[in-house]
């Protein structure tokens, strides 16, 4: 079917603009100190075209071509580590981030971790630290500390203050927002885990007019979340989540149940992952993630809201020592009126080693 295509002419062009990407990666130097550099060529088959009449898309990619380089270093073992990677896009500006790691101690770790993405710094294919979506627009500086209190207790405490510095969706000026967590972990067998955690986050968004320049207000959000994981034997693990919501100042709740099972069969070489997962909040700010098992490289986090249910299998098979397949279908389904689907995917993978 067409997926979230919504008329039959959509369903015909929804293949119509291809990507291509050739790239390369050089690193050298030592365990003590080592360097590299990345550049990569991407090319679509039609240009982009940004309605710059609105000022989120005034830097937005427009063309047909991007140009990433980019250089980096790491240097330093055991108690101190420092890092830092500098890049730039063709069109468009630059980004860095760079940070240090100090260990004093076998119990305790510190991170601190700076970046910088220009308003029109692009980047297609990008894993860096940041909090808004898109490869540019934002300045910020994190910070964490990871201590194991007593035997088998770990405590985490993290903060993260950062500025967007051009408007983007919902945000007609530039803004600033913040967020805080603490979690602890709880490990008194290796089958057993309880994670529970306490994430606190703000950030200032438009107020709606009619006319004239939009008024802003800082909207928070207070999260806690409990994760407990089971291994029943050595081929069946069972983890349950659970987690809640609020938003303020409009006191938006939201609530989510979650129930993973992953099972591994002795006789043959195939792997099984299965997860139900209801949810249930009064609007979409108050939304709940939850991060799911997908394909080999890749990751899948689903943002639920509503009266909702998602429900996924997936399945690995390895035939040879160096052949590895994998299959997975998922489907949402909302209940708010009546049951409908929201989105139903089917993802194959094969991967072989040389």
């Amino acid at each position: 079917n067409g997926g979230i295509h919504v008329s039959d002419a959509q369903c015909e062009t929804r293949k119509i603009l291809t990507e291509r990407v050739a790239g390369l990666h050089l690193t050298v130097g030592n365990d003590k100190m080592r360097g590299g550099v990345t550049a990569s060529v991407t090319c679509f088959s039609l240009p982009f075209l940004p309605d710059t009449s609105k000022a989120e898309n005034i830097h937005a990619f427009a063309g047909s071509r991007l140009i990433n380089l980019s250089a980096g270093f790491k240097a330093g073992t055991g108690p101190v580590l420092l890092f830092a990677e500098a890049a730039l896009s063709m069109p468009g500006s630059w980004a860095a981030t760079g940070g240090i790691r100090l260990k004093p101690s076998g119990r305790v770790t510190w991170n601190i971790l700076a970046r910088h993405f220009s308003p029109d710094y692009y980047a297609f294919h990008s894993g860096a630290f940041k909090v808004v979506s898109g490869p540019g627009n934002e300045t910020g500086i994190a910070a964490s500390v990871h201590v194991e209190a007593a035997r088998h207790l770990f405590l985490t405490t993290a903060a993260d203050h950062y500025r967007i510095l051009w408007p983007r969706y919902r945000s007609s000026s530039p803004s600033y927002g913040n967020r805080a967590e603490i979690r602890g972990e709880y490990r008194p067998r290796e089958d057993i885990s309880l994670r529970l955690s306490f994430t606190s986050s703000s950030r200032d968004y438009d107020l709606p007019v009619e006319t004239g320049t939009a008024a802003f207000e800082t909207r928070a959000k207070r999260l806690l979340a409990f994760i407990f994981s089971y291994d029943l034997t050595d081929n069946a693990h069972f983890t349950t989540r659970a987690s809640a919501s609020v938003i303020s100042p409009s006191e938006e709740k939201g609530y989510l149940l979650c129930q993973d099972i992953s099972y591994s069969f002795r006789a043959v070489p195939l792997r099984l992952w299965l997860r139900y997962a209801l949810c249930t909040t009064e609007g979409y700010d108050s939304r709940l993630y939850a991060w799911e098992n997908d394909m080999l490289s890749s990751f899948s986090v689903q943002a639920m809201y509503g009266e909702s249910n998602r429900t996924y299998l997936m399945i690995s098979w390895k035939p040879l020592e160096r052949v590895e397949i994998r299959a997975k279908y998922a489907v949402s389904l909302r209940d708010d009126v009546r049951p409908e689907i929201l989105r139903q995917e089917f993802k194959g993978q094969v991967r072989l080693e040389f």
